[in-house]
């Protein structure tokens, strides 16, 4: 009888070690992480493109580009943060609704992807083009 319960005990006690381990969401800790916070605002509230670190990294990647790209006419759409992949999509549009720049910004990755819509063509840039861009 006393080594059934010793059995049962260590039959318990074995279960509750194999239990599966509650794992909190991992928050990326990356120079963008702070942009998580802005899901629904729009850019110019939030200063999204001149934040510091934000206006670097944008003219590090687009060089000759980047006054065009700044002083561009454009209408700012709500920033859209995906929680789940921790990327970040801001848009941007000429007053007639057609898209003029996309930058869309993967926190988790520290990875960040232009489109930039100059006249007669669409140029695309990546600041890490060995990390797939998310859609």
């Amino acid at each position: 009888m006393m080594n059934t319960n010793w059995s049962v005990i260590l039959l318990l006690l074995l279960s509750t070690c194999n239990q599966p381990q509650k794992s909190n969401p991992v928050q990326p800790k990356g120079e963008l992480a702070f942009l998580l916070q802005y899901n629904n605002r729009l850019p110019c509230d939030v200063g999204f493109m001149t934040n510091h670190i934000m206006e670097r990294r944008v003219s590090n990647l687009l060089k000759e580009r980047y006054e065009a790209f700044m002083l561009a006419q454009k209408e700012e759409q709500p920033l859209q943060v995906d929680t789940v992949l921790h990327t970040i999509t801001a848009r941007f549009t000429k007053p007639n609704q057609q898209l003029l720049e996309l930058i869309l910004v993967d926190v988790a990755n520290d990875a960040l992807w232009i489109d930039y819509h100059a006249p007669d063509t669409v140029l695309h840039y990546a600041d890490r083009v060995s990390i797939e861009r998310p859609e």
